[in-house]
């Protein structure tokens, strides 16, 4: 574990479980649910990064230029987080605020070749990341960030817009006016950041443009920003990036 600390706000990171943050501390009270709950399973603690894709794609497959590329399923008959999540990041540089990790991609089932850098830093006012992929071929590629936060007491947020969810959990490319929680759902078209309020109150902020809330557990609620939604690939909303283009997002925690 590697200890980033500025003022009143630490960040705990875990470059050896998925490179993720295993927790954030602001005077003293704990922002995520820590490590003591990975015996839930690996996708259940901290927050780590999605990368080279977001939630589920059914059924583990998709067609990629005359290409059908079957990924190996982690959720039931889906393939859900990205190839990532459970690896080991190498760190390339660490300093008291700063730790910047990579990581291939090539695992899990997804053919094409490349490298995610993750960068946290803890500022002034919260925790700062960014995501950068590169690849060494066109390919479709989406990065995001999955933070478990410590039930709040409330959630303050407002989107126009949410992709519907098929019976199998799997995310179609309908929209639809957002419903009623709970949710496990993906919305866009953003009106009010998200906003928790709890014992410190925490604002959320990306340049990533879809959000997927999960606040089904009584124990932590999921607000995950995502540069598209979850099984985009299987229906048209994607990023394509080239060995010239890389693509590159970010997300900030801002504690209040």
């Amino acid at each position: 574990m590697i200890q980033l600390s500025v003022g009143d706000t630490t960040a705990i990171v875990a470059p050896e479980h998925g490179g993720r943050l295993a927790n954030i501390m602001h005077r003293g009270v704990e922002l995520l649910v820590g490590p003591e709950h990975a015996a839930d399973g690996v996708f259940s603690w901290g927050c780590y990064p999605m990368v080279p894709w977001c939630g589920r794609i059914a059924n583990g497959r998709f067609l990629w230029n005359g290409r059908d590329i079957r990924l190996d399923c982690n959720d039931g008959t889906h393939a859900l987080h990205g190839t990532t999540f459970d690896t080991r990041w190498r760190i390339v540089d660490v300093t008291d605020d700063v730790v910047i990790m990579k990581s291939a991609l090539t695992s899990k089932g997804w053919p094409f070749s490349g490298i995610v850098t993750h960068s946290v830093s803890v500022v002034d006012g919260g925790v700062h990341m960014t995501l950068e992929v590169a690849v060494d071929e066109p390919a479709p590629v989406q990065v995001g960030w999955h933070p478990w936060f410590m039930k709040p007491a409330s959630l303050h947020t407002t989107f126009r817009s949410m992709y519907v969810r098929a019976d199998d959990h799997s995310t179609t490319a309908k929209v639809t006016n957002p419903l009623s929680p709970p949710w496990d759902d993906c919305f866009t078209d953003g009106v009010v950041k998200p906003f928790l309020i709890g014992d410190v109150n925490v604002s959320l902020e990306s340049s990533c443009d879809h959000w997927v809330i999960y606040d089904e557990p009584a124990h932590a609620t999921c607000i995950e920003p995502q540069s598209g939604p979850p099984n985009g690939v299987n229906f048209g909303v994607i990023d394509v990036i080239t060995p010239d283009t890389p693509l590159r997002h970010s997300f900030t925690i801002h504690v209040i």
